[in-house]
């Protein structure tokens, strides 16, 4: 059962199947490692190897896997890439213990990701000499970071100029940038782009997107607070994957994935070899040679396909299409090799109306000598239809009012939505003072072939919503959302019948859930890039250099000005010394900044005790170094007064705080040997303390 367990979490993609023999597999996984050796670097020193191919549309995926642990060269490590028929490396993870095994402290003494983003750049270029120059990178923050191992950066894809819906990633190097550590990016194969396409403007898009879509008014559940209220808002009456046409403003949708590979022609499959470069001599390691060995020993898909139609238990007719096809060893035994197989009920089309489901078996095979391992259906149902539309819909009108009578009398909750109901499928949505409220509905799924309920659901919130009185119109929330967001032309990735996939320019936003407040049109989520602005009274000053050094790394104040010479409260130090302490985050003191959480984690870390706590007081030189001693972990040997000679003129007690301070470079003292303890920490002196502690 383990072993079913783990082969059902192998992801695999749906396909027409590509009939080529063990041999011929083996040959291309060959071609493959050896196209791809070159710009991984070698593979001699891993002592296991291990490789998997699944085909989409009669195109391949190869995913290939190095391992050592030889303990005597560094210990364990391993290195995973993952290639398509274009040979271009979509993902790629490289681990060696030695690489994590930096102090992890907080510092400054950092590469600047600036340096570390073009070495990523020139990394990528080496991997995908062929496609890196369509990918761009950018940084994932505005700030440096103070204690990240690594530099990780967003890749996006670029064609003619215009970036590629779903065609981006993420590619992450070692902290010294030596090493590349991982990449992960989507990559539409066979695109096909115009380049003297003519765009319509924005303004015409705006106007094309409130005739396409608008704007809807809805109830919703919101915790910025934390606990649960309910808000109303606006939120773009768009379906999911549905965009304004860059060339006429008309809407354009996006294929589902199964719409996708089932307009896919199984033709392309004849071209796959032909993808593949090959050439010279072998360059394969002995562990990859011996893969490649257990792989051409394998049964074919042809093969693995004819056992499962003959087996009694499992029972497929003509009817019968295999579509989907993977292979991949099995988790527990190095040397079995399991073929995924799925199989689907042909003939029928999901956009009838009258087919509510398309009727598969899964199957898994042992690859060597074809024996069943699992197999399941996705539905058990006769796709026979024996009612009409309005009489399952009367079914289920019936079965609500009985399951849930309190909701659906004279005055019910909720309502049917026709829109999102078909094919034996009902929901009911809730709608409160006639607004639909998101998260409540009923769902329920009648079998059309004897009127049967074969799934119920039901949320129901007792809660209070407030009135729309007041509420903006869906026109004037068309108008501010735009006022607040980029809207600009991408390429959307869009599968002919043919296989080809065309770039179909159109609208979109880089915004992630752009929902509105509907009273006055502000975004409610807003992407927040705490940033702060060029300090206006520092120049000139002695900790000027310091206070700008902490602001590239998101710590300081954001309104730019620091204010150097004036006193630090105590809330403001905590802030600043917890963003190299424990909170690991930059942090940016702002209006209305919310002190509570760091004042939670200085406690829960003992840097802060009970009976302290005074956020609006000015915090002394002396409580400000026992903060940090505490949070450097150091308290311990700080009390102990008798081993410290006084390293300040006029600290008496306390002296190991200081000492210890002092003899780290963090505070020194005046030009009398005076720490002055009882005096008022500045601004700029409490800079100076996390500066001289992050530069050590």
């Amino acid at each position: 059962m383990k072993k079913i367990t783990a082969l059902l979490l192998v992801c695999f993609v749906l396909v027409n199947v590509c009939f080529v023999s063990a041999n011929e597999q083996a040959s291309d996984v060959s071609r493959v490692l050896e196209a791809i050796k070159s710009r991984i670097g070698s593979t001699d020193e891993y002592d296991e190897f291990s490789s998997s191919v699944s085909t989409n549309n009669g195109k391949a995926y190869y995913r290939f896997n190095w391992s050592s642990s030889d303990k005597e060269n560094g210990g364990y490590r391993s290195m995973n890439v993952g290639v398509n028929s274009e040979n271009v490396i979509v993902s790629y993870d490289f681990y060696e213990e030695a690489v994590y095994e930096r102090n992890n402290k907080a510092s400054i003494n950092r590469m600047p990701s600036d340096e570390a983003m073009k070495i990523a750049e020139e990394m990528l270029k080496k991997l995908n000499p062929s496609v890196a120059d369509s990918f761009k990178l950018s940084k994932k923050s505005n700030t440096e970071s103070l204690y990240s191992n690594d530099y990780s950066f967003k890749i996006q894809r670029y064609e003619n100029s215009v970036p590629v819906i779903g065609n981006e990633g993420i590619i992450t190097v070692s902290h010294d940038a030596s090493k590349l550590l991982s990449l992960y990016m989507e990559y539409t194969e066979g695109l096909k782009s115009s380049t003297d396409t003519e765009f319509i403007n924005r303004s015409r898009a705006e106007e094309s997107f409130y005739n396409g879509f608008g704007m809807k008014l809805e109830y919703a559940d919101d915790y910025t607070d934390g606990d649960k209220k309910i808000v109303l808002r606006y939120k773009p009456d768009v379906d999911y994957g549905e965009y304004i046409s860059a060339i006429d403003g008309s809407v354009v949708k996006r294929e589902t994935d199964e719409e996708m590979y089932r307009f896919a022609s199984s033709d392309s499959a004849s071209n796959l070899k032909e993808t593949m470069s090959g050439g010279g001599g072998s360059s394969l390691s002995e562990i990859e040679i011996k893969e490649t060995e257990k792989i051409s020993g394998l049964i074919s898909v042809a093969d693995a396909e004819k056992l499962v139609r003959k087996n009694k238990i499992i029972a497929l007719n003509n009817d019968f299409s295999l579509v989907r096809s993977a292979l991949n060893r099995d988790y527990d035994d190095e040397n079995k090799y399991i073929y995924n197989l799925r199989f689907e009920q042909t003939g029928q089309d999901l956009a009838d109306k009258k087919v509510a489901y398309v009727e598969g078996v899964n199957v898994y095979l042992n690859a060597s000598d074809g024996k069943i391992v699992s197999f399941y259906r996705n539905s058990k149902y006769s796709d026979e239809v024996n009612i009409t539309s309005d009489e399952a819909q009367k079914k289920a009108d019936e079965a609500v009012k009985i399951l849930a009578p309190e909701h659906f009398g004279k005055e019910a909750d909720f309502i049917f939505d026709e829109e999102n109901s078909s094919n034996g499928n009902y929901r009911y949505s809730r709608y409160v003072n006639g607004i639909e409220y998101e998260n409540n509905s009923v769902s329920v799924s009648v079998n059309l072939c004897d009127g049967s309920i074969y799934s119920y659901s039901i949320d129901f919130d007792d809660c209070e919503f407030p009135s729309a009185d007041g509420v903006i119109t869906s026109e004037e929330a068309c108008r501010k959302l735009f006022e607040q967001i980029d809207y600009s032309v991408w390429y959307l990735p869009k599968t002919e019948k043919d296989f080809n996939t065309e770039a179909v320019p159109v609208y979109a936003t880089e915004a992630n859930n752009p929902v509105l407040d509907a009273f006055d049109g502000t975004l409610m989520y807003p992407v927040e890039k705490d940033s702060i602005l060029p300090y206006t009274d520092i120049s000139g000053h002695y900790a000027e250099t310091v206070i700008n050094t902490l602001a590239k790394f998101g710590v300081g104040f954001a309104d730019g000005k620091f204010c150097p010479d004036s006193n630090i409260k105590q809330a403001d130090f905590v802030a600043l010394l917890m963003s190299a302490f424990t909170y690991r985050h930059p942090v940016v003191i702002k209006d209305g900044f919310d002190y509570s959480y760091l004042y939670s984690r200085a406690k829960n870390n003992g840097i802060i005790n009970e009976g302290e706590y005074a956020p609006e007081s000015e915090i002394t030189r002396m409580d400000a170094a026992v903060m940090m001693i505490r949070a450097i972990g150091a308290e311990e040997v700080a009390k102990l007064e008798s081993i410290f000679v006084p390293t300040f003129a006029d600290v008496s007690t306390n002296k190991g705080y200081t000492s210890i301070l002092s003899a780290m470079g963090v505070v020194n003292g005046d030009e009398y040997g005076n720490f002055n303890p009882e005096g008022k920490l500045s601004r700029a002196d409490a800079a100076m303390m996390l500066y001289n502690y992050l530069s050590r």
